[in-house]
């Protein structure tokens, strides 16, 4: 297999947050960009989404610590899209 297009050893993963049922909104999505920049990973928060780049086990361990922290505090949907194009 080709590693052409591929960026070395970097994952590239969107992260869509989205609380449910809450009241307050902005609460929730800095909570969760707590938990996600506790990680040594490179993110970049937009309006729509957090970009992050960084090698793959750090990121899933970054997606359950979320998962788990956020699941205490309310409903929610976490989107998350990995890419081995990182970079490119």
């Amino acid at each position: 297999m080709s590693s052409m297009g591929k960026a070395a050893g970097l994952v590239g993963a969107q992260v869509i947050f989205t609380p449910v049922q809450t009241s307050d909104v902005e609460a929730a999505v800095e909570s969760a960009l707590k938990v996600i920049h506790e990680f040594p990973l490179s993110i970049e928060t937009n309006a729509m989404a957090t970009l992050i780049r960084g090698d793959l086990e750090t990121i899933l361990d970054m997606v359950s610590a979320l998962y788990k922290a956020m699941d205490s505090q309310g409903v929610f949907t976490l989107d998350i899209r990995l890419s081995n194009t990182c970079g490119i």
